[in-house]
């Protein structure tokens, strides 16, 4: 059985997790996540149990779910922007065990007993905890599709397929110790969940602003090197001729979630930028096709060549079939 380390000694002095106010190695990463582990086992939280996380963007929300992995507990991000009453369903569909909420959330109770993000991290003491083994078989997540085609659909994904994910992705997208990635995606959405596990399984560090600012003040202040964006995000950058200079200085520009124009590729390609067009999905733990670095404009105007550890092929009636 496949055994692997999510948190890996060789980059204990690398930067795990950026923000505005201060840098975290993976060796304080480490000790961090045994904490919050020993935390929340005295809370009640088992192998196994559903774990339903209602928060904005914070880096303790990116080390709960890192803790809920070495726990063998599964991680239920929800989408903030839902009606309570969805959320509400969604939980009990999946028959949620636990709910843990950031204090700006704590009035969504939902009938739970929620454990408050809040006061489980900062807490850096040393406590014993004994790590389940991290097989790749695990259970890790229940990410919720953004339901265009009607209710939104509970995908389970275990850790193999974010590893495997992650692992097609870094070797397409170089991505490694000294680079930073940052998140403007939300947390409950696999396009940003992912970058967290490009990141564990290369010593690359995690970017998440907590402050309001422009997502180019990010990029300027916080050292960030890549980027995954949505075409209207770009679009809107490219109003302002000063950032183009800071666009130009990213190792990459991933760009997906919808169709990018034509006019916008070519905009992009015209500035200098390294720019990846992608199509991905939920069900399949984010990206399934992705250009390759340097890549001609015409192949900028597709969604690129299937990435290493997918697959894809053609019905005979047309669909398009993937798998991971």
């Amino acid at each position: 059985m496949d055994v692997i380390e999510l948190i890996q000694d060789r980059y204990s002095n690398e930067p795990a997790i950026v923000t505005e106010d201060y840098i975290l190695n993976y060796r304080a990463l480490r000790s961090t996540v045994a904490s919050i582990c020993k935390q929340l086992e005295e809370t009640g939280i088992s192998p196994g149990d559903k774990i339903g996380i209602i928060s904005q963007n914070l880096p303790d929300y990116m080390i709960l779910i890192i803790a809920l992995l070495h726990m063998g507990a599964i991680s239920v991000p929800i989408n903030i922007r839902w009606p309570e009453t969805q959320i509400k369903d969604v939980l009990q569909d999946i028959e949620c065990d636990h709910l843990i909420v950031s204090k700006d959330m704590k009035e969504m109770y939902l009938g739970y007993n929620p454990i408050l993000l809040d006061g489980l991290t900062g807490i850096n003491k040393k406590r014993s905890f004994k790590e389940i083994e991290i097989q790749l078989d695990n259970e890790a997540t229940i990410i919720f599709t953004s339901g265009s085609s009607g209710k939104p659909k509970a995908v389970l994904h275990t850790i193999r397929n974010h590893y495997y994910s992650a692992l097609g992705s870094n070797m397409n997208i170089s991505f490694g110790p000294g680079d930073v990635w940052g998140i403007f995606l939300p947390l409950y959405h696999v396009g940003g969940l992912s970058i967290l596990f490009r990141a564990l399984i290369s010593g690359g560090a995690m970017a998440i602003p907590q402050r309001k600012e422009s997502i180019m003040e990010s990029i300027r202040t916080m050292g960030i090197t890549h980027i995954s964006l949505v075409p209207t995000q770009l679009y809107r950058m490219f109003k302002d001729p000063d950032n183009i200079k800071i666009l130009q200085k990213l190792k990459a520009i991933l760009l997906g979630g919808a169709p990018a124009s034509k006019a916008l590729i070519k905009k992009a390609k015209e500035f200098g930028l390294s720019i990846y067009t992608t199509y991905g999905s939920t069900e399949m733990a984010s990206q399934v096709t992705t250009t390759k670095p340097n890549d001609s404009i015409e192949h900028l105007f597709t969604s690129g060549k299937i990435l290493p550890f997918r697959k894809l092929q053609i019905s005979n009636d047309g669909e398009i079939m993937v798998k991971g």
